[in-house]
């Protein structure tokens, strides 16, 4: 997995954490981890949210019916 903003693909092991490995472009500078999952809902859900939203529901009646 490269998350690289230059999508360059080379790399340099950088620490670890939270037992996953941590990796750094060397083109860019950014870094980043190896099998860790980006966070955050689905966008399906975010669309349904907003939409309640829009609608005139409120936030947490929109959690409650989630």
């Amino acid at each position: 997995m490269n998350w690289t903003n230059c999508n360059y693909h080379q790399t340099s092991k950088n620490g670890r954490h939270r037992g996953f490995q941590r990796y750094k472009c060397k083109q860019c500078d950014r870094e980043f981890l190896d099998g860790c999952k980006p966070r955050g809902y689905d966008r399906i859900i975010k669309e349904k949210c907003l939409s309640m939203y829009v609608n005139g529901m409120g936030f947490r009646a929109i959690e409650r019916s989630s």
